[in-house]
């Protein structure tokens, strides 16, 4: 099949290599595998060719690689994954170059590492009472859209629509444990947790999909938070992953310590702790899904800041940056009225803010500037009442009128999803769709999980 892009060399004649690389790569992906199917559908329609003729031939396309390395590797790289899965299939040789290579790998995963598909949500109680395991709740029959199955779920007795396609295990029971609690989710892998909740000193990073998993060495015993802030992140093959423990030693108490425990794929044997000083009195804030977020080295908190004579707090970000060892305080973006719901997280590669402000849907984006300068950029502002129809049938079960944000989609910032009373929806921006998901009858935390396109059945370590 490969033959074909020795004849684009060939066809660009003498031309530098630079020029040579910007022509191949014009070309479409299309022609040029469709133009490599016909010549190997009449390569093989030939009957007098014998096993020598074809084994020349694959050793011919193996040749292009060694000959025409960089040109080739530029065209793969900028193939969509679906296309760079079916070129592993053409020899071995192809697919040691394209699964086994560390530098291809990261070029591309750096590339494409955002596209995913959504498959639903694993969701943990959050309510005082009898531990119940996590539950696994399907929104799309191929996660390809955002499309939502007719069937309304209620999470004390799940059920699924027949022509749900679901290759999750939903109760994470491949793990072997009865309670399995879910801390956050990264690229088709989770955070999980046995038992311990608020507190958790048992760590595992799994995916449900392909079973794979790994246990964490225990944090630091000595220390006894009353509850915890997670972040978490790691790439699609789980080659580098990344932990966050924020402690909170007392809910809802303004002071200035603040002590950070991280593991990372770098340093596999211990987490390392970080005892910090925040530049103001703060307290974590428990209420935006107990969730930090990491973005390479920086890792942002959501928190709320004391303002004297007043007794509401004030919603910041604590922000530390790992390289440099330094805590900083962000803003966030200010709310219109005091009766508003706000959630923090990430969205195709980006750190956004949301806001549900006087019946309008808001979203910002974090811009780092470099030497520790941030802002925020609007991304999205829209009023539901204006854009939903059945608006005010659907939000008359929140309090006061406020619907509560409760999750991003991770690879599609046009969509929101949101909690109404027990029932929670889906808001597409742009073609203005309001959908329900689910009917609740007590409280979940929502975990929006992806499966990547790229993981580890397209790239491997050995």
């Amino acid at each position: 099949m490969w033959v074909v892009l020795v004849l684009i060399w060939l066809f660009l004649g003498n031309s530098n290599a630079d020029t040579i690389k910007e022509k191949a790569v014009a070309l479409s992906e299309d022609k040029v595998l469709e133009k490599a199917r016909r010549d190997r559908e009449a390569l093989l329609e030939k009957p007098r060719l014998d096993k020598e003729v074809l084994e020349k031939a694959s050793l011919e396309q193996e040749m292009v690689i060694e000959d025409d390395q960089d040109i080739i590797q530029e065209i793969l790289l900028r193939l969509p994954v679906e296309s760079l899965v079916r070129c592993t299939c053409l020899s071995k040789k192809w697919n040691a170059f394209i699964s086994y290579n560390k530098y291809f790998r990261n070029t591309y995963i750096s590339r494409h590492g955002g596209q995913a598909l959504m498959m639903g949500f694993f969701l943990d109680k959050v309510y005082r009472g009898k531990e119940t395991t996590a539950c696994f709740l399907p929104t799309s029959s191929d996660g390809r859209t955002s499309k939502v199955p007719n069937k309304r779920k209620r999470c004390d007795n799940l059920t699924y629509d027949d022509d749900v396609d679901n290759p999750v295990d939903c109760s994470l029971s491949f793990l072997g444990h009865d309670i399995v609690h879910v801390l956050a989710s990264s690229n088709g892998f989770l955070l999980v947790t046995l038992l311990e909740r608020n507190s958790p000193v048992t760590y595992m990073i799994c995916n449900p999909i392909n079973k794979q998993q790994i246990v964490l060495p225990k944090p630091n015993l000595e220390l006894s938070p009353q509850c915890v802030v997670h972040g978490f992140t790691c790439d699609a093959a789980l080659t580098h992953y990344k932990i966050v423990r924020a402690l909170c030693f007392e809910t809802l108490h303004y002071t200035t310590p603040l002590t950070l425990e991280i593991f990372s794929s770098d340093l596999p044997q211990y987490w390392r702790r970080y005892d910090l000083t925040c530049p103001c009195p703060y307290f974590l804030d428990l209420s935006l899904g107990l969730a930090g977020v990491i973005k390479e080295c920086v890792t942002y908190l959501p928190a709320c800041r004391e303002i004297p004579r007043i007794e509401c707090p004030e919603q910041i970000l604590l922000v530390f940056d790992e390289s440099k060892e330094i805590l900083q305080v962000m803003d966030v973006p200010p709310s219109e009225d005091d009766m508003t719901s706000s959630f923090f997280g990430m969205s195709e590669g980006l750190i956004v803010f949301g806001l549900f402000d006087l019946h309008q849907l808001k979203m910002w984006s974090l811009n780092d500037k470099g030497d520790g300068e941030r802002e925020w950029s609007p991304k999205h502002k829209v009023n539901l009442k204006t854009r939903v129809e059945n608006y005010f049938e659907c939000a008359k079960d929140s309090f006061e009128g406020v619907m509560n944000l409760i999750a991003f989609h991770p690879a599609d910032s046009q969509v929101f999803f949101l909690g109404s009373g027990n029932k929670n929806y889906q808001y597409h921006v742009n073609s203005s769709r309001f959908e329900l998901i689910c009917d609740l009858v007590r409280g979940y935390e929502f975990f929006p999980y992806t499966y990547p396109l790229i993981g580890p059945h397209l790239f491997r370590d050995h």
